[in-house]
């Protein structure tokens, strides 16, 4: 919006847009984000950085080199929550209006070409595509409240195994401990009887 008002010139526009060139680096540098050797947004080819900068392209980026996102994660009821997104969907749809990459990259060529008209189109094309990824960020919260739904039923689901089989194992232990005792009490009811037997001999009657 700054780089649109006509009191800009051709160097603060081209200064503007060394700076969105910066911010846009960092924005694919997130794409790239990866976590214990995998990239987050590269759909199923996770081992592979979905992203790489190359300005010459409409995109500002090399062509997605990331797959489809299909996986997800099944909950204690075996109900498949879907977990992520390509970065394709999120960054480089070929919906023009779903394409941030492309609304940023041209915005800064639009600056550096110091057009007013191509400025006023970039940012009317970069509002439309920030609405498209906030709703992704939405998508993701779901995900994120379905999947801490499931680990609280999952985890109560344990607890109540585990304390169905705690009852079970202490009546068990219990009925154990009532035979134990028992036979304790008839050892010592025979060794008492046994110890008061008559030890006299035919001899000491002879005496």
């Amino acid at each position: 919006a700054q780089g649109q008002t006509g009191t800009q010139t051709a160097t603060t526009r081209a200064s503007i847009a060394a700076e969105l060139e910066g911010v846009f680096r960092q924005i694919v540098g997130a794409a790239n984000a990866n976590f214990g050797g995998r990239f987050l947004f590269a759909g199923n080819n996770d081992q592979v950085q979905p992203f790489t900068l190359d300005f010459n392209q409409p995109d500002g980026v090399a062509p997605y080199t990331g797959t489809a996102a299909t996986r997800g994660v099944p909950d204690s009821n075996g109900v498949l929550i879907p977990v992520a997104r390509s970065g394709q969907e999120i960054f480089t749809s070929p919906n023009p209006s779903q394409n941030l990459f492309r609304s940023i990259n041209a915005l800064r060529n639009a600056l550096l070409a110091n057009d007013e008209t191509d400025l006023a189109n970039a940012n009317q094309s970069l509002a439309l595509t920030l609405e498209h990824v906030n709703t992704q960020l939405t998508r993701y919260g779901h995900s994120q409240n379905d999947l801490t739904n499931a680990i609280g039923i999952a985890e109560k689901k344990t607890l109540d195994l585990k304390t169905a089989i705690s009852n079970s194992e202490g009546a068990d232990l219990a009925d154990a401990i009532l035979e134990l005792q028992t036979g304790q009490t008839a050892r010592q009811a025979a060794l008492q009887a046994k110890g008061q037997e008559d030890r006299r001999t035919l001899f000491d009657f002879i005496r």
